[in-house]
């Protein structure tokens, strides 16, 4: 073995042993001013401080401006025109530094002054003729900084989880990119919780029915993440690229690799052309990194600031299918507990407009699982059976295939019901008839080895999710009494995404399951950084501020879900 060869080994041998929450993300060639510019942008500029920059050279800062609040005036300007104003006069400083070209700030006054002294150090020649380059990006400090205090709540929980599903913990960071930690948020395309995942990346490794969305627990969701990064790392290679593939996705990441012939991810800025590859894809790991050095020293960004104290809190299963509001008119559990600690749990199935099936596990204030059990075993149960929608009206983008998958039917199946062929094409707006199936409602992590209650009523169940297996793992799934007729559906499972190849029963009622594949569907690439305002050129977008909260999220109508088309896919093209 030559000496270099036993030098990689031993840089491989060290870097496997090294420890998860040891790794330091690294920095490619030339991403160093970009980094800094992210960190002003999370935790020293203000949300009413716009800064005036290059959206290529992020040496190139010209200024930074204070405007008024969303809804307030200044000097009779509102924040709009406050903003509009400031670049018109930016505009005009550059085209008058463009002609006197001056080598000091003296003559120079006002708006000139304050771009030439920004500038000085630029060595580019032409860093007062990019006006069409002009981005206008506002801070984000004060938001940073509550997302910080409000994530002591569960952020040691998603490093704990981070840290089991094998990667850095400081992975961290990228939920702060994605939402701020901010529980219950949701993009403009329909991206929901703390790692934002849109409804169809949601539904390849999460639950979300008619009661639940997980994508907006951020224990769940966070082990959800760590599943979808482990298939990012192996599909288009080094945590760079597997961490700008979250915003871009798998498929567009690696078209980008292979057009720039390389997986550096500082080489396909320089290299790839992609039209959807925008200022949110080229920018994501930068601000991810300096999100990174942020948290490693909160206090140096943000002093006096604290985290408020961890989630403590038992778990329990239903013992009945009760309505929410039953359980809080009898004592069971607060409404506001039950709200923050059971932050997957919708609206409706909060407000009482929905049954909670028997044996769905609920977190509730610590020391209280005793008083929760006797009071939710003294109500009267509801009789909850799943029931298929009638019909589904086919949608931009559908497929057979995509559809069977949504209802977590077999593609035959739905043919069959249907009158058509398996690879039948749908045209928008069509009804197609929807097969019976199962609603399932998976476990949270402290509940997965936890019994049904004895309590549960004959013939309602709870099914954990096969979606958190892997293929070939084999799943456990709670079931209750219930008929021999029940027992005989219950074992019809699909033979894809979430599917089972044998049901059989065992003892104490369980039946046990294994996953026989694994379907990927990727959600569409973000345009705009997630938490981040984006205004190109020439005002595009009248506000700034991003950061949408909801209130109620679960109203929201899905964003259009686009296919992994690079992916293994059925042989059949969605509608357009």
């Amino acid at each position: 073995m030559t000496l270099v060869r036993a030098f990689l080994l031993s840089c491989v041998v060290a870097l496997v042993a090294m420890p998860a929450s040891a790794y330091t993300f690294p920095t490619p060639k030339g991403f160093d001013n970009r980094v800094a510019f992210w960190k002003n942008v999370y935790a020293v500029w203000s949300v009413n401080q716009i800064a005036f920059h290059d959206d290529q050279d992020f040496d190139i800062v010209y200024r930074v401006v204070k405007v008024p609040a969303r809804g307030k005036t200044v000097k009779g300007k509102t924040r709009k025109q406050a903003i509009k104003a400031a670049k018109e006069e930016l505009v005009a400083a550059l085209d008058r530094l463009a002609k006197k070209k001056p080598t000091s700030a003296k003559g120079l006054s006002g708006v000139d002054k304050d771009v030439f002294l920004a500038l000085k150090n630029v060595k580019r020649k032409d860093k007062y003729k990019r006006k069409n380059h002009i981005r206008l990006q506002n801070g984000l400090r004060e938001r940073f900084r509550h997302g910080w205090t409000q994530a002591g709540a569960f952020e040691g929980q998603v490093r704990a989880y981070l840290k089991k599903a094998g990667h850095p913990e400081d992975l961290v960071a990228l939920a702060y990119v994605e939402s701020l930690m901010t529980l219950k948020v949701r993009s403009h395309a329909g991206a929901q919780g703390i790692w934002q995942f849109m409804p169809a990346t949601g539904r390849e490794y999460m639950q979300i029915n008619e009661v639940l969305d997980e994508r907006n627990d951020p224990i769940l969701a966070t082990i959800a993440a760590g599943k979808y990064l482990n298939t990012a790392l192996k599909k288009v290679g080094p945590w760079p690229v597997a961490i700008t593939s979250y915003n871009y996705g798998r498929a567009g990441v690696r078209r980008l690799i292979k057009q720039a012939k390389s997986n550096d991810l500082a080489v396909i800025l320089k290299k790839a052309k992609a039209k959807r590859f925008g200022f949110a894809g080229r920018n994501y790991y930068a601000s991810f990194l300096a999100v990174t050095q942020v948290l490693k020293n909160p206090q140096a960004y943000f002093p006096g600031a604290k985290q408020i104290a961890p989630w403590s809190y038992d778990v329990v299963r239903l013992p009945k299918a009760v309505k929410a509001t039953a359980l809080t008119k009898k004592g069971a559990v607060n409404k506001a507990d039950l709200k923050r600690l059971n932050p997957a749990l919708r609206y409706d199935a909060r407000r009482g407009k929905l049954t909670l099936p028997a044996g769905i596990p609920l977190r509730i204030p610590k020391g209280t699982s005793s008083t929760f059990m006797a009071k939710a075993g003294s109500l009267k149960g509801k009789s909850k059976k799943s029931k298929a929608p009638g019909s589904y009206k086919v949608r931009r983008g559908d497929s057979l295939y995509r559809v069977a998958q949504k209802f977590k039917v077999s593609r035959t199946a739905l043919a069959q019901a249907n009158g058509i062929s398996r690879n039948a094409g749908l045209r928008r707006g069509q009804r197609l008839k929807i097969p019976g199936h199962k609603v399932r409602y998976s476990l949270l992590p402290e509940a997965r080895g936890m019994a049904m209650p004895a309590s549960v009523d004959t013939g309602v169940r709870l099914a954990s999710s096969t979606s958190h297996a892997k293929k070939g793992e084999e799943v456990k799934v709670a079931m209750a009494d219930a008929t021999p007729a029940k027992k005989r559906r219950t074992r019809r499972h699909t033979k894809r995404k979430r599917a089972v190849d044998k049901a059989r029963e065992q003892e104490h009622g369980r039946v046990k399951v294994t996953l026989v594949s694994s379907v990927a569907v990727m959600e569409p690439p973000s345009t705009e950084l997630p938490a981040v305002d984006a205004m190109v050129g020439d005002l595009a977008l009248p506000t700034v501020d991003v950061l949408t909260m909801a209130a109620p999220v679960e109203g929201v109508t899905p964003a259009h879900e686009v296919p992994d088309v690079s992916a293994d896919a059925p042989d059949e093209l969605p509608t357009s």
